[in-house]
């Protein structure tokens, strides 16, 4: 995730998000991530902030209490390193005091609605198809790309109606999961996709391969690429979080 000084939060109805650039932008990329929060992949955070431009804002949509979750963490690792870490090894009972109410502070800024839920379930971290596409509908941009990362790439597709919606990007689409048998809801609806699809897939990917998704009917408006990955996406230097970028932004015909 970009560094929590450049993001900027903002409330769009009933959805907290956040976002680098302006929301009323020329266009507006939405990133959906995976649906167990503690497998997100930090390489995929990077290839979205990098499409980053005076064109084109990118933001990160998922359910209030996740986000605001991580909002917590980020805000006390910002602390802690400016000046908590330091206060807790010259006093350790002041540091220890501050770091309470600090955590304190942060929950009523940043309140987790159901949290015993979200730390146990990682079934409800992503946004339902309904939601993804009522947010859509609320942007201000005229102009919306989506990106999603392995079941937020199947979010992503369910949700792509719309006239704003100009085309969808899938890091890793979870074709078939490697201890189920096959299951039509994760791609029934990839036949009938209207809107233009990039599928970058993992060579390594224990949820399919680019060779593996051949067997399923796909629409024409898809084109499945091979990356030399697995399903999480990570490790990947420098260099490969550049090339993703660019590959996806000659898709969307933003380079």
């Amino acid at each position: 995730m970009p560094a929590l000084a450049a993001m900027q939060l903002t409330r769009l109805r009933d959805v907290h998000v956040q976002h680098l650039g302006p929301l009323d932008g020329r266009a507006v990329l939405v990133v959906v991530g995976r649906q167990n929060q503690l497998r997100r992949s930090e390489p995929i955070d990077l290839i979205a902030a990098r499409l980053h431009g005076p064109d084109l804002t990118v933001c990160w949509y998922e359910r209030p209490g996740i986000l605001h979750a991580r909002l917590r963490d980020q805000a006390l690792t910002v602390a802690e390193r400016a000046w908590l870490d330091d206060l807790t090894a010259r006093q350790p009972l002041a540091g220890w005091v501050a770091r309470k109410a600090l955590r304190l502070a942060l929950k009523l800024r940043y309140p987790k609605r159901h949290g015993w839920v979200f730390r146990r379930h990682a079934l409800d971290t992503l946004p339902t198809p309904a939601e993804l596409a009522n947010f859509v509908r609320h942007l201000p941009a005229r102009r919306v790309f989506l990106l999603g990362h392995s079941a937020g790439g199947r979010v992503a597709t369910l949700a792509q109606a719309g006239p704003a919606v100009q085309g969808l990007v899938c890091l890793g689409y979870p074709f078939k999961h490697p201890e189920m048998p096959e299951e039509p809801h994760r791609t029934a609806h990839l036949a009938s996709l209207t809107k233009p699809c990039l599928i970058l897939q993992g060579e390594r990917d224990d949820y399919g391969n680019a060779t593996d998704a051949t067997r399923y009917p796909l629409s024409p408006a898809i084109v499945i690429e091979s990356v030399d990955t697995d399903h999480e996406w990570a490790p990947m230097t420098a260099e490969q979080i550049s090339l993703m970028a660019q590959r996806v932004q000659r898709f969307l015909g933003l380079d």
